[in-house]
């Protein structure tokens, strides 16, 4: 129970950094697109 309300402080405090929180959204949506987009590309070069 602990382990998930220390959790839940420390989403808490990320929060209030949303700008950082966004950022990192988009980063990593934007990094899992390329290397989806890579591997489609080597399953159809390789196929």
């Amino acid at each position: 129970m602990y382990i998930v309300m220390d959790k839940y402080s420390v989403l808490e405090n990320m929060s209030k950094n949303r700008k950082l929180i966004e950022a990192i959204k988009y980063g990593t949506a934007w990094l899992g697109f390329l290397i989806s987009t890579a591997f489609l590309g080597y399953v159809a070069f390789t196929l």
